[in-house]
């Protein structure tokens, strides 16, 4: 985990000094981790103020994680466990509004 986490951190900071203008490199992420049938999909806002995100997930998300488009599922606030149901598609962003300095989380199992 901590290979991971330093090997990320190099890739945004080579991102950041290629685009030094663009806020968002500096304030959100997404990426998603599977361990065998396993899968989370992380979202984070490290802005100092609510932002909403508009997260793509193109098809081979869904052939990745055996989901059928347009299927709802419950998305977590990784800190306070609330939740909301959303559909996931390739079509339309998934749209998510996040509080300041905060992170969600879905996972399937």
């Amino acid at each position: 985990a901590a290979q991971m986490r330093e090997r990320i951190g190099a890739a945004i900071a080579k991102r950041i000094e290629e685009a030094p203008d663009n806020p968002h490199l500096q304030r959100q992420y997404a990426f998603i981790r599977h361990s065998g049938k396993k899968y989370a999909l992380v979202v984070a806002n490290f802005s100092d103020q609510e932002e909403t995100i508009s997260l793509s997930l193109p098809k081979h998300f869904f052939d990745f994680t055996g989901i059928k488009e347009e299927t709802k599922l419950p998305i977590a606030n990784a800190l306070n466990g609330n939740r909301i149901n959303t559909p996931f598609n390739s079509n339309e962003p998934l749209e998510l509004t996040l509080p300041a300095n905060l992170g969600i989380l879905w996972l399937k199992y």
